[in-house]
């Protein structure tokens, strides 16, 4: 995430729609004043200037994990937070957002649960553990049993687009990737890139299996109705370019970004204390 007042400009990352990519190149193609709000990205060296450092932990004498580093904002990650989570935070106002040119990417929802859950799931992803992981989601079983926060998969993208009922950011399409980057980056005042690395991609399964082997039917229909807002403006998008905002739409809790357990769900857990 960026958020620059003085730049006018914000860029939220919905998990898996290429914001990591896009969060490095955004730091990389200048030097941001000292008023923006930035995200950890774990490529590249960047000077600690306006820079949200990763947390460092240690353990207590009874083996307790505890924070080495207190951050000076309220998010120690800045990574996937919401609109919601940065306003009620108080770093900004909801008048300011609308104000500004803030964008964030939109994928087709299948195609970013099968990313997230993939990434999540790691070297052992397959089409048995993928399935058994998203419909376990669903049914709610053993969440604690998770290495990783379930966030990326529970949080649907709209809740980056709205707050309390209005939109406050502007959704782009991240099919075709690259024209999506090169207007965030004219927004943001920097070049465009001759050559986009892809950050944070994992490719591989695709050589051995296709992305319908990974879920079933359940897992289908169950994430339209958690997720019809996704679809709805996917749809919408992809139809026309534009999309009708749902004043009654509502944002999910942010405690989804704490489930699940390690690094992630621990630093997570402490932003929600710190708030």
């Amino acid at each position: 995430m960026i958020v620059c007042k003085s730049q006018n400009f914000a860029f939220f990352r919905a998990p898996k729609t290429g914001s990591t990519t896009t969060t490095f190149l955004l730091r990389l193609g200048r030097v941001w004043p000292e008023d923006a709000i930035m995200s950890y990205t774990p490529y590249g060296e960047f000077p600690p200037q306006n820079f949200v450092h990763p947390i460092i932990y240690r353990r207590d004498a009874d083996g307790r994990q505890m924070l080495d580093h207190q951050p000076v904002y309220p998010f120690p990650y800045f990574a996937h937070t919401t609109p919601t989570q940065i306003i009620d935070g108080g770093l900004i106002t909801a008048d300011e957002l609308k104000a500004m040119n803030a964008y964030s990417f939109i994928r087709h929802p299948m195609e970013r649960i099968l990313s997230a859950a993939i990434h999540i799931i790691g070297r052992h992803a397959n089409p048995r553990t993928v399935q058994n992981m998203l419909t376990g989601q669903f049914r709610e079983r053993q969440p604690h049993k998770l290495r990783r926060s379930l966030g990326m998969v529970s949080i649907p993208q709209a809740d980056y687009l709205y707050y309390n009922g209005e939109q406050v950011v502007t959704p782009l399409l991240t099919k075709p990737f690259r024209p999506a980057v090169d207007l965030v980056c004219e927004k943001a005042g920097i070049p465009r890139y001759a050559h986009m690395p892809r950050l944070n991609a994992r490719p591989a399964w695709k050589t051995v299996f296709s992305a319908d082997d990974f879920w079933t039917d359940e897992i289908l229909e169950g994430y339209r109705v958690a997720f019809a807002e996704d679809w709805r403006i996917y749809d919408e998008l992809k139809a026309t370019g534009t999309f009708t905002p749902n004043p009654d739409y509502e944002v999910s809790n942010p405690d989804l970004h704490t489930r699940g357990l390690g690094p992630r769900g621990f630093a997570m857990s402490q932003e929600r204390r710190l708030m």
